[in-house]
């Protein structure tokens, strides 16, 4: 409930900045847990997928814990095909935090670069900085979520598929 709140006052895109941040840090704790040995995943630790013990097919979800475990071990085609879509979300959130991070720190140099200039432009309009105008040079776009989605069930159905003809 107080998630749905702050997303819903946060922009999107800084609500989309503060997710990706979010996720890789989680990777992190993740991978410096599993390389201690303090967090191996093994089936008693893993809850039961329902929906598997239920109808007998993966979910959509099946394979997300060894996508990441994967992943923090550095094998991507591992990773990839436990379930693609880690990779996706990885990738979406690599490119949002370091394109907006030297967005971030531009927007801010050029502002405080600016208020240093601003006494020599006393009567000058200022067309430096606008307030409505974003930090952000990538924009969350609905594509992202639908490629996610596309991929999310894509996988689902080619994992079931292969389960049946075995």
């Amino acid at each position: 409930m107080k998630i749905c709140i702050i997303i819903r006052i946060m922009k999107t895109d800084t609500c989309f900045y503060v997710i990706s941040w979010i996720i890789m840090i989680g990777l992190v704790v993740i991978g410096i847990l599993h390389h201690t040995g303090l967090f191996t995943p093994t089936d008693d630790l893993v809850f039961p997928c329902f929906f598997r013990s239920a109808t007998g097919l993966y979910c959509p979800g099946c394979g997300g814990t060894h996508a990441v475990i994967s992943l923090v071990e550095g094998h991507l085609t591992d990773s990839f095909l436990a379930h693609p879509i880690i990779l996706y979300v990885t990738a979406c959130a690599l490119v949002d935090i370091s394109a907006n991070t030297v967005s971030l720190i531009r927007s801010k140099l050029s502002t405080r670069s600016c208020d240093k200039d601003e006494h020599i432009q006393a009567g000058q309009p200022k067309h430096h900085h606008e307030a409505s105008a974003s930090p952000y040079v990538l924009h969350f776009r609905m594509i992202y979520l639908y490629v996610g989605i596309a991929i999310l069930f894509i996988q689902w159905i080619i994992k079931n598929i292969l389960l049946l003809a075995a």
